[in-house]
């Protein structure tokens, strides 16, 4: 697990060389002792400055500390102890860079025996050297790390399933659990994992194993989800992980729907909502109190009852969403997180739902950098996720193995689960969980279809010959 081949060396310096020349980058424009960018805007600092100082987890700056219910504190506690006591994010980068590059090799590795050599390669690669996965790796936000236990919790998973070790399946579902603590949208994952470690489980080995095998994996995540929702019963008094979910669904997913129903702004959407909520609720005096845990199930019932209303343009925005979260280019706030002035980026998911296309054509008119980044990530991302859409129906046309094809569907159930649960509030930065499972499912349909057109050369050689 931690000695290197040559071929894990190559993927693990390439991502060490191009994230530190980030990391440097990045660095002198914003300064050393403070975040290093615009895009950092969801309060782990000071949350982690809370936990060290204070030993609350909180988001007030100033006593009394009321508890945070929203989120987790599982990327604060992060900070808490790698960048608060030395006054400088500096630690905690180098150490999220260490990680996301170990990781990169850990994906690599896992996929030896059931995917092509040179697909695993080619995709951990380009998992590697990505802009997006460096500049993430050199923020101070949580996706680097979560992706870390992400892809430990896939490896120790194959561990697991290989050699049916049941210290392998409990820890390959801590690592899950960790992943959710960092971000709730990782909560579904452990079913998930569970229900595809019965599916491959149930032919090599007796129901009674596979059950037992498959609880040690949910025990191992619920470790970590049922004690912090246990402290939420304890101290909220409401047994519940977190309130991002339902927070997000109302002030995010249903927001947008209004800008795209009654043509109003994101902030009269947010005005709205909070007005309805205070019609049942005249004690709130601040949008921030919907935040309490307590709040999560009217939240999540409203929702409902919005989108009921319009269930035929929210999943047109739904399906909307899914296309900017597998093809928007984010390239252009990634430059203009750099320092690079490209003006102001407009919703594009919005311009296109309202067929104003001709708005778009003069935006990116208007700046030719700021067309050529658009096209250069619309073609790569565009590329990169029908490729993987591709890898199923290529895996069974050339007939590939069993473990190749379960692999494939594992790889694009994950896929799917992110880009679902994203929902309208999909951006670049939401994409880069599932980055590393969608270059390599682009890479195994490239060599698949380069294989394809060499056996049709092939057999015209040998049926028309000269």
């Amino acid at each position: 697990m931690f000695r290197l081949n040559k071929n894990e060396k190559i993927i693990f310096w390439a991502s060490i060389a191009v994230k530190l020349v980030f990391f440097v980058f990045i660095g002198s424009i914003f300064g050393w002792h403070q975040p290093f960018s615009q895009i950092q805007s969801d309060g782990y600092l000071p949350r982690a400055e809370n936990i060290f100082y204070h030993h609350v987890f909180s988001s007030d700056a100033t006593p009394p500390y009321r508890l945070e219910s929203m989120s987790t504190p599982g990327y604060p506690l992060f900070l808490a102890t790698t960048a608060v006591p030395f006054g400088t994010v500096i630690f905690a980068l180098l150490i999220q860079i260490f990680l996301v590059s170990y990781a990169a090799v850990l994906f690599f590795a896992s996929l030896k025996g059931l995917l092509p050599f040179k697909a695993a390669f080619l995709g951990g690669v380009i998992f590697a050297i990505e802009p997006w996965n460096a500049y993430s790796a050199n923020s101070v936000l949580s996706e680097s790390l979560f992706l870390f236990f992400l892809i430990l919790g896939w490896y120790l998973a194959k561990l697991a399933y290989q050699n049916l070790n049941p210290r392998d399946f409990f820890f390959a579902g801590l690592s899950l659990g960790l992943a959710a603590f960092l971000r709730p949208i990782g909560l579904y994952l452990l079913p998930l994992g569970a229900l595809w470690l019965l599916i491959l489980l149930f032919k090599k080995i007796g129901a009674r194993k596979m059950i037992f095998y498959a609880g040690l994996f949910l025990v191992g995540g619920y470790l970590i989800i049922g004690a912090w929702s246990l402290r939420n019963l304890k101290e909220l008094g409401t047994y519940s992980f977190a309130t991002k979910g339902p927070h997000t669904l109302y002030f995010y997913n249903v927001e947008q729907l209004l800008v795209f129903e009654k043509h109003i702004s994101a902030g009269e959407a947010d005005e709205f909502l909070y007005d309805r909520a205070k019609k049942d609720f005249p004690d709130l005096r601040s949008k921030e109190e919907l935040n309490d845990v307590k709040y999560g199930p009217y939240l999540t019932h409203e929702s409902l009852a919005i989108i009921s209303q319009y269930k035929k343009d929210y999943l047109k925005l739904q399906i909307l969403s899914m296309g900017t979260f597998f093809f928007s280019d984010g390239y252009r706030l990634l430059a203009s997180e750099l320092g690079v002035h490209l003006g102001a980026l407009p919703n594009i998911t919005y311009l296109i739902f309202h067929h104003e296309f001709q708005t778009l054509f003069l935006y990116l008119k208007s700046d030719a950098l700021t067309a050529i980044l658009f096209f250069t990530g619309l073609v790569f991302w565009g590329l990169c996720s029908i490729l993987a859409f591709l890898s199923f129906p290529l895996a069974f046309l050339r007939r590939d193995s069993r473990a190749a094809k379960m692999t494939i569907l594992i790889l694009l159930s994950i896929i799917f689960y992110f880009a679902v649960l994203t929902g309208p509030v999909a951006q670049a930065r939401y994409r880069v969980p599932i980055t590393p499972f969608l270059f390599v499912l682009a890479a195994y349909s490239v060599i698949k279809l380069k294989e394809n057109r060499h056996q049709v050369e092939s057999d015209n050689i040998l049926y028309y010959p000269n």
